[in-house]
């Protein structure tokens, strides 16, 4: 089952694939979605919420603020 990630960003919502994002980037208690295609996504997720929702087998905390693929 693919589990993907929702995410609003001005006003538009967006469903992105796990597999094209290249790393999260927590800013207080926003995270910066960036995708493999140069597309960055600012959200009012933090972080700790999107890792919930990721895989740990695709995913990792690299460091207390970023989760990378």
């Amino acid at each position: 089952m693919s589990v993907f990630v929702f995410v609003c960003f001005e006003g538009e919502h967006f469903k992105i694939n796990p597999s094209v994002i290249a790393y999260i980037e927590a800013r207080k208690n926003y995270s910066r979605v960036f995708c493999m295609h140069q597309e960055s996504y600012l959200v009012l997720v933090p972080l700790k919420a999107r890792m919930d929702v990721l895989s740990d087998k695709e995913f990792a905390v690299v460091h207390r603020g970023y989760i990378a693929a």
